[in-house]
């Protein structure tokens, strides 16, 4: 017998008693009925995304890069800060860089970059340099 099946026979005759009679259970047979918890599906295991988020570097790295792009919001950081902000090297930030573009630029011959949190803004600034 479900919960519910124990519920609708006592709203249909009244009482615990008089349902378990119409039923042909004992009143102990309802009452288990009705402290039944529903069953609840353990998870088992982990999953491929779990995995990912832990240990594959295509993964993590564009994550960290993506919350401390949103960290930075409105402003802009040289590259060295930007590292420091997201958590990752610059070996890490390097191999990932391309799939940011619309973030950074370099700023002049010597190899310094800009990150800027903002895709808009970071427009504006190439228009300047």
């Amino acid at each position: 017998m479900t919960k519910q099946e124990a519920q609708d026979a006592i709203a249909k005759h009244g009482s615990q008693d008089k349902a378990a009679e119409a039923l042909g259970v004992s009143r102990r047979q309802i009452k288990k009925a009705l402290n039944a918890k529903l069953a609840v599906q353990q998870k088992v295991g982990r999953s491929l995304s779990d995995f990912r988020s832990a240990y594959d570097r295509n993964t993590i790295i564009p994550a960290k890069v993506k919350t401390a792009l949103a960290e930075l919001g409105k402003a802009w950081e040289y590259e060295s800060e930007f590292v420091q902000r997201a958590g990752v090297t610059f070996n890490d930030l390097g191999n990932y860089r391309e799939a940011f573009e619309d973030f950074w630029m370099q700023v002049r011959r010597d190899g310094k970059r800009v990150w800027c949190g903002n895709a808009d803004m970071m427009k504006e600034m190439k228009g300047m340099v």
